[in-house]
């Protein structure tokens, strides 16, 4: 028998229908912050470069979403670095569109990290025990990085005593060293995502400061 989609039917996504809303982020904090307003936001997951993300109006909420994180986490002491798209674009000038905000952290951080988004009204996770947590508002989501997917590449001091000065989403921030960015993209080779063209475009603008 031919598996058929019913067109126009709408699918569960993640236990709720795709039409269910969430209280306002707004609603759900429990802290001392002002945080975005989600009305009007739209639909669509963003797919947005770092530069469209920090200067465009149409990325405003993803622009205030990321800021908001990076904030909380600042107010309860947990030290954060700055990954992916943002700290690619920085070290080769290549821009490329993101749905998400790498944010890299000790492990002995992690659990504070997610409990401290999680009472700010994140929904927050661990995904993975060895390596990565997230925290997420509907479409936007930032991921929480402590280590590698194979276990090689901790996040350990080293990543912040030779981390980078730099700006995002309008607030000063450190971003992970290019030494460190491709110690990490270096075992990215799965069928779907394979990051050694990256790792080649940051030995080519960096070669004379590594």
């Amino acid at each position: 028998m031919p598996f058929v989609i019913a067109i126009g039917s709408q699918l569960p996504i993640d236990g709720q229908r795709a039409s269910s809303a969430s209280p306002s982020l707004a609603k759900r904090s429990h802290i001392g912050l002002t945080l975005f307003n989600k009305r009007s936001v739209p639909h669509k997951p963003n797919s947005r470069t770092p530069n469209e993300i920090d200067r465009d109006m149409a990325a405003r909420y993803t622009r205030r979403f990321y800021r908001d994180v990076l904030t909380i986490l600042d107010r309860a002491n947990v030290p954060t670095l700055v990954g992916g798209a943002f700290a690619f674009s920085h070290f080769t000038g290549i821009q490329r569109p993101t749905k998400d905000f790498d944010l890299f952290v000790r492990r002995e951080h992690i659990d504070r990290a997610l409990d401290t988004l999680a009472t700010a009204g994140f929904h927050s996770e661990l995904t993975f025990p060895h390596w990565l947590g997230k925290a997420r508002s509907d479409e936007f989501l930032v991921d929480l990085i402590f280590g590698s997917g194979n276990g090689v590449a901790p996040v350990d001091d080293g990543w912040f005593e030779h981390a980078v000065q730099a700006e995002a989403v309008g607030v000063p921030v450190w971003l992970c060293p290019a030494e460190e960015l491709l110690w990490s993209k270096a075992f990215v080779m799965e069928r779907e995502r394979y990051d050694g063209a990256d790792v080649i475009h940051i030995l080519h603008t960096q070669r004379r400061r590594l």
